[in-house]
């Protein structure tokens, strides 16, 4: 769940890298660092994604002790215009804290950030595979033809102004066809 909510408000990349670069505080953060290149060497992670998971858990780790408690991530989700009940807060807390000390240092952050990148990397592998498949001509497009095959084949027969509509709402360029943007 803490992985959707750094999603769902673009959390990741939009904190500040300076105040990451400037964080070192007690022996959690080093270890988490040297995880989180262990993480980066090794292909796992990119180094803007570990900057990116070092600004989100500065976000979240309000007083700068090194760990995010179940009252920082609610007083985050409040920043954020969301609530969460105790239950949920604990919850989301349980599934990253590795050490079951109740709260998420930074190395436990760096685990669940990764497998959060390999779940969308594995994600992502299938979309362009699955617009590949209905890319007939390989033109790395999906037009308007294509998407009445597409259609066809799985037994929906619409009208061109639901093709075009469908295209328009797709096509975030205005060339009257899909492309695949990943």
């Amino acid at each position: 769940m803490l992985k959707q909510l750094l999603e769902k408000h673009s959390l990741i990349g939009k904190c500040s890298a300076q105040i990451a670069r400037n964080y070192h505080r007690g022996g959690l953060m080093e270890e988490g660092e040297t995880y989180g290149w262990d993480m980066v060497r090794c292909g796992r992670l990119t180094r803007a994604q570990l900057v990116d998971i070092r600004s989100a858990f500065h976000f979240f780790d309000t007083n700068g002790d090194g760990l995010i408690t179940t009252e920082e991530l609610a007083t985050a989700m409040q920043y954020l215009g969301l609530q969460a009940s105790n239950s949920d807060l604990l919850n989301m807390i349980k599934q990253a804290d590795e050490d079951g000390n109740g709260c998420i240092d930074f190395k436990e952050f760096v685990r669940m950030m990764t497998e959060y990148y390999s779940q969308m990397a594995k994600t992502m592998d299938i979309y362009k595979r699955v617009f590949a498949e209905f890319d007939n001509n390989g033109d790395g497009f999906i037009d308007p033809d294509e998407l009445k095959l597409i259609m066809s084949s799985v037994g929906e027969s619409l009208s061109d102004k639901d093709l075009d509509e469908m295209i328009k709402e797709a096509d975030k360029d205005g060339d009257g066809k899909v492309s695949f943007q990943g």
